[in-house]
C-alpha cells in the first residue's frame, strides 16, 4: 500500500510538468471513502488517451478502484502485469461478436462486480471504451 502511495504521488508529481491539472468535486467524494458505504462506481468520460491515467492518479490512494478492462486491452502482454497490479477485472469486447461464452463472461463479471460494490469495493469504467470524437458522448 505504502508502495503504490509512493507511487501515484510520483506519477502525480510528473504529470504537473506537462499538464495543468484541475480537479473539481474531489471533496464531496472523499468522505465517501471514510465511511463504511457501498461501493462506488466511476463512470467517466474519456475525451484524451491521458485521461484514464490522470484519474487513476488521483483517485486511487483514496478509492482503490478495479478498472472494468475490454478483454483484448486486459490481455495484451505489455499490459497484462499492470492489470494484474490494480487487480483489473476483464469484460468482453461485443463489438467483435456476440457469443454465448462472451454472454457468460458478462454475466459473471457483472455478479462480481454486484458483489464487491456491496461489500464496499470500488470500480472505474469508461463507458464509451473508446475516445470521445464529436460533441456528443457515444455510449458503447
Amino acid at each position: 500500500m505504502l508502495f503504490w502511495l509512493l507511487v501515484s504521488y510520483f506519477l502525480r508529481a510528473l504529470a504537473t510538468l506537462r499538464y495543468r491539472i484541475e480537479v473539481k468535486g474531489l471533496k464531496e467524494i472523499i468522505p465517501l471513502s471514510k465511511q463504511k458505504t457501498p461501493g462506488i462506481l466511476f463512470l467517466p468520460n474519456h475525451t484524451a488517451h491521458m485521461d484514464p491515467i490522470l484519474l487513476f492518479l488521483l483517485l486511487w490512494p483514496k478509492f482503490r478502484m478495479r478498472p472494468l478492462v475490454v478483454e483484448y486491452v486486459y490481455r495484451n502482454r505489455l499490459a497484462r502485469p499492470f492489470m494484474r497490479l490494480v487487480n483489473a477485472l476483464p469484460i468482453p469486447n461485443f463489438e467483435t461478436a456476440v457469443n454465448q461464452v462472451k454472454l457468460k463472461q458478462a454475466e459473471r463479471s457483472i455478479g462480481e462486480i454486484a458483489r464487491e460494490l456491496k461489500q464496499g469495493s470500488n470500480f472505474i469504467l469508461y463507458p464509451s471504451g473508446r475516445l470521445k470524437m464529436s460533441g456528443k458522448e457515444v455510449i458503447g
